[in-house]
């Protein structure tokens, strides 16, 4: 009995890990179609530390990051880490090239711009450029802290929903979140079974309405029977957990 016993534990503990790694990759994937690609033109600086912010807050190490830098590339960016790539080997010293060279590109630019037309203002595409990734990493920045203030929502059966998501819905609009932002970042409110519950039907959920829909009709009070059922699921599939807290 004790290694039938122990297998199950092994496989359990098996499945819970690759749930996790698809959830890990579901997010990546997510952020990978939010994040603007760099094409050569604009701030490097800012553009770097708004790929490592957005990619930090999900826990991944520069290892992780600089695997993802080919997906975030575009245009004279990607054709210029192509040449580069056997050059830098680690996330350092592709941060150190890729600033090295784009901020040349950018002087040269601007200096271009200078000689061709003396009479025009020096602050213009650049300049806008800078100002809007400047901004865009400064709104990221205030909306998770904004975000984090907000008591996560687990999906037991004490928490009001409904007051829950009004609150979560009011940040986001003082920030204008599109859809798919608000599907992203709403993550940053869930926890435990409330999250795995977004995991499990992301995909039948396209646009925040929809999310909105799903989430009141299965935690609100008429889904009761939905979550006991759902957490006896849950706790047949586990070994160690106590059949008095159901």
């Amino acid at each position: 009995t004790e290694p039938t016993t122990f297998a199950l534990g092994h496989d359990l503990h098996d499945q819970r890990l690759d749930q996790n790694e698809q959830k890990q990759q579901s997010s990546i994937d997510f952020a990978l179609n939010l994040i603007q690609k760099f094409d050569g033109s604009g701030d490097p600086e800012f553009w770097l530390k708004h790929f490592m912010e957005k990619f930090d807050s999900l826990q991944l190490t520069r290892r992780e990051q600089y695997k993802l830098i080919p997906d975030t590339l575009t245009g004279e960016a990607l054709v210029w880490y192509g040449k580069q790539q056997d050059h830098m080997p680690t996330f350092i010293t592709f941060m150190k090239k890729f600033l090295q060279h784009f901020d040349n590109q950018e002087l040269k630019t601007d200096l271009s711009t200078k000689i061709i037309s003396p009479g025009t203002p020096s602050k213009q595409s650049g300049n806008a450029n800078y100002q809007d990734a400047f901004m865009d990493c400064l709104r990221t920045q205030m909306l998770i802290t904004s975000l984090e203030k907000i008591p996560k929502f687990s999906g037991k059966s004490k928490q009001n929903v409904s007051n829950l998501l009004q609150e979560i819905q009011q940040t986001m609009n003082i920030f204008k979140l599109t859809d798919d932002e608000k599907l992203f970042y709403v993550l940053l409110c869930l926890e435990d079974y409330a999250q795995d519950w977004f995991y499990d039907n992301k995909h039948l959920m396209l646009t925040w309405t929809i999310f909105t829909q799903k989430l009141l009709k299965t935690f609100g009070s008429s889904g009761k029977a939905v979550i006991a059922f759902n957490r006896l699921r849950h706790y047949e599939q586990g070994i160690t957990q106590d059949v008095k807290q159901y």
